[in-house]
């Protein structure tokens, strides 16, 4: 084999080791549950306190759609938010790397989301999540929001059987 051969293939290979470093979990995830809260005898859901910007945004629909499958998949039933056990809130956006500006232009960008359960008896929070990565310069909004969704709640979301 030459050495052009050689430097091709090399490159090659480095470039696939690179996507593969790209597609492998490229998520920080959180999250946070009330250990009082008893969620075994929660069926139903509903989507409630949903920020107005969220709601009318490409993102927090792409968003919602993803938490809704995911928890449909997990044994979830999504009712009317007055029949719901438990509300879901969730929220998306852009912040600089160390900043909590949201929605700011230019510099490092991580992307964020954010997943509530909140009682609706008491008002109360029982479970926080969040997901973010850093944003790239043509990325693939629902394709990464679904994965972030995914990695938020495996293993932290207890399935009902």
């Amino acid at each position: 084999m030459n050495a052009n051969r050689k430097t091709g293939v090399l490159v090659s290979v480095l470039l696939a080791l690179g996507t593969l470093h790209c597609t492998s979990s490229p998520f920080a995830t959180g999250a946070s549950i009330d250990t009082e809260y008893d969620f075994s005898v929660v069926k139903n859901l509903a989507f409630a306190q949903v920020p107005k910007k969220t709601l009318g945004s490409v993102h927090g629909k792409i968003l919602r759609a993803a938490v809704e499958e995911s928890l449909t998949a997990r044994g979830f039933d999504f009712v009317a938010e007055d029949e719901a056990q438990l509300w879901v809130s969730y929220d998306v956006g852009v912040f600089l790397a160390g900043d909590v500006s949201w929605g700011q232009q230019g510099g490092p960008r991580q992307g964020r989301i954010i997943v509530r359960a909140i009682d609706p008896a008491s008002g109360r929070e029982v479970w926080y999540g969040w997901a973010e990565a850093h944003l790239r310069s043509q990325p693939d909004p629902e394709n990464r929001i679904r994965k972030a969704v995914e990695a938020l709640f495996e293993g932290r979301v207890g399935t009902r059987s």
